[in-house]
């Protein structure tokens, strides 16, 4: 009841949060936050002060948007004056190329420190719609690939209130191994609609009905083809969240 109660509540905080929000369309980032402490997932993601902060990986300079579509990706809190916007990528290949682990989307608001923490999960898919996607690992989709004539990432990743999809298009240095040292790239979200429904336990990017499906990259076979386009598609129901700059690929893909 807590978690329909939270999903029912969320939508009208967030319009109330886009109706305060008229001072800027523009966001700049402040000097980058000191994070310290433990990853501990939860049901706490963007929540204020939530004990979900990270060490390890790989942290860089984000730049949302605009405060209007921050507002919307906050979900259960209207926004002042948000600062210190930071992404820590922290990623491992699992097998066969695919990598799991925790994205997390921080900031600093009205004296509270905000976190949200996305999870792709390292295990294998136990039952999905019409069997297509059983045992494939959880992190199917989030690979590197080719695109554009150069190597390429996106992947998805869940918290209780939605989905991101990590995009890495930029490099900023070559490294060895055909990957770069650096690289920018965006973060997009979906988030889940208002519902009464029972979440699943299942990813929902293996979900093809209901208020908790976030596929994008849809192929014939109504599953993801992720090699298909690099960014999702707004025809989906995902936004554009903002921009990272900087982020080291041996940290935060665990490389070695």
């Amino acid at each position: 009841m807590k978690t329909q109660i939270l999903l029912t509540t969320l939508v009208a905080m967030s319009l109330f949060g886009v109706g305060c929000a008229k001072k800027s369309s523009t966001i700049q980032p402040d000097p980058a936050a000191v994070i310290s402490g433990t990853p501990t997932p939860g049901t706490d993601s963007r929540a204020p002060d939530p004990g979900l902060k990270y060490t390890s990986g790989s942290t860089a300079t984000f730049v949302p948007d605009s405060i209007g579509v921050l507002t919307q990706y906050a979900a259960t809190h209207p926004l002042n004056a948000p600062t210190k916007f930071q992404v820590n990528v922290n990623l491992s290949d699992i097998g066969s190329g695919r990598y799991g682990g925790v994205v997390q989307i921080s900031y600093y608001d009205n004296g509270n420190y905000y976190n949200g923490y996305f999870d792709a999960g390292s295990g294998t898919v136990q039952a999905s719609y019409h069997n297509i996607d059983t045992g494939k690992v959880t992190a199917e989709f989030n690979q590197w690939f080719a695109s554009g004539g150069k190597q390429v990432f996106h992947g998805f990743f869940q918290d209780q209130y939605g989905a991101i999809v990590l995009v890495v298009d930029d490099s900023l240095a070559s490294g060895d191994g055909g990957l770069p040292t650096e690289v920018n790239g965006s973060i997009w979200f979906k988030n889940f609609a208002a519902t009464y429904a029972s979440q699943s336990s299942e990813k929902c990017w293996f979900i093809q009905i209901g208020p908790y499906d976030c596929r994008t990259f849809i192929g014939s076979n109504g599953g993801v083809n992720t090699t298909s386009a690099l960014n999702p598609s707004t025809a989906d129901g995902y936004v554009r969240l903002g921009k990272f700059t900087g982020l080291n690929v041996k940290s935060a893909f665990n490389i070695q």
